[in-house]
């Protein structure tokens, strides 16, 4: 499956017509970083709280571990299975800046659904919690990195990772 892009010329004109913009959101998150760094940036249900300056490193890391640690490039696709957590915005803005497209796929995805996405868009890899509501999606994403052979990397957020993830 290829990525899907506005041409140019359509863009050019948006962008004239004031409907866009040339930032994006990971330069909204650097120019909040720069004039708010103490202020509050993000804040999940565990209780988890980061600043922007906090969130911009962590969102910098992230990236350049995907790009050079991973060796994922510009147009790869990174699925991303996160419930609605601190790591979730992280990983989606670390993917804008490095290039990367992330999909945001549904936390309720079991197998057949995780299995068809993974294949139409040739996921390079995988974010994942290792368990979530009593599910295991470690093994899960296992199982379908055996059938999927795009999938290279399996990227677990959280503390509890297994020693062949990604951490």
């Amino acid at each position: 499956m290829k990525t899907v892009r506005f041409d140019e010329k359509l863009g050019r004109k948006y962008i004239k017509e004031g409907f866009w913009t040339q930032e994006t959101l990971y330069d909204y998150w650097e120019k909040n970083a720069k004039e708010r760094p103490d202020r509050e940036a993000l804040v999940d249900s565990t209780g988890k709280r980061l600043t922007w300056a906090e969130a911009k490193q962590k969102v910098d890391r992230i990236a350049l571990a995907l790009a050079k640690d991973l060796g994922l490039k510009k147009d790869d696709t990174l699925l991303v299975q996160l419930p609605n957590c601190v790591e979730q915005f992280l990983v989606r803005v670390a993917c804008e800046k490095a290039g990367i497209i992330s999909l945001t796929e549904m936390i309720t995805f079991r197998h057949a659904e995780v299995k068809w996405l993974a294949t139409q868009i040739g996921a390079a890899g995988a974010v994942i919690p290792k368990v979530y509501r009593d599910f295991d999606f470690y093994q899960m994403m296992k199982e379908v990195q055996s059938e999927v052979p795009s999938l290279k990397h399996i990227i677990v957020a959280g503390d509890d990772v297994p020693e062949d993830a990604v951490s």
